[in-house]
């Protein structure tokens, strides 16, 4: 095999596996309203602020639809921002409040 060719190979192997990396970091986690990796109490206030419409544009803007809807009901609301809180903080009743994002 000519080096031309292993070059082309080698680019192609590195670039699919570029490609894989990306494709999995970039996965939405479902409650991560904000898209910042973390599922935590700014994706709750993201969310409540959001609905409330905080009068300070920017300061909590959901960024990511799909993960703010936690309860998969196609609404963003206060159900919402309790299911998500209440997943956060071990909410003790099993099932009271369960985080699905229509997977």
């Amino acid at each position: 095999m000519n080096e031309k060719r292993k070059f082309v190979i080698a680019a192609i192997v590195v670039l699919v596996v570029m490609a894989v990396v990306v494709a999995n970091a970039s996965a939405s986690l479902c409650g991560d309203a904000n898209d910042d990796g973390m599922i935590d109490m700014t994706d709750v206030m993201t969310i409540w602020y959001d609905i409330a419409d905080y009068p300070y544009p920017g300061a909590y803007t959901i960024s990511n639809v799909w993960a703010a809807d936690v309860d998969c009901d196609g609404e963003i609301g206060m159900t919402d921002v309790m299911t998500l809180w209440y997943d956060i903080a071990d909410y003790p009743y099993v099932g009271a409040y369960e985080v699905n994002c229509c997977e």
